[in-house]
């Protein structure tokens, strides 16, 4: 297996499309979408995420989110087909 390919597969949390490599899906994301309104960086690790404070809560346990830091998007879209 591709040491970049995971296995795992990454959705666009705002226009669902579908990433095999992680890179490609930051890409993609810091590219395609504004952020601050669509997303936030994780200044820890760099992933881009619509909500900081849940994502530290399930990846950075225990840390704390620097004085300052945007923490959510200004814009959540729901891309779901009703």
């Amino acid at each position: 297996m591709d040491k970049k390919n995971t296995g795992r597969n990454y959705c666009c949390f705002i226009c669902e499309q579908s990433y095999d490599q992680l890179d490609v899906f930051r890409s993609h994301i810091v590219t395609e979408h504004k952020e601050g309104d669509d997303y936030v960086i994780c200044p820890s690790c760099s992933i881009p995420t619509r909500d900081l404070i849940a994502h530290y809560r399930s990846k950075h346990i225990g840390e704390v989110i620097p004085p300052g830091t945007q923490t959510r998007a200004l814009i959540i879209r729901d891309v779901k087909k009703k």
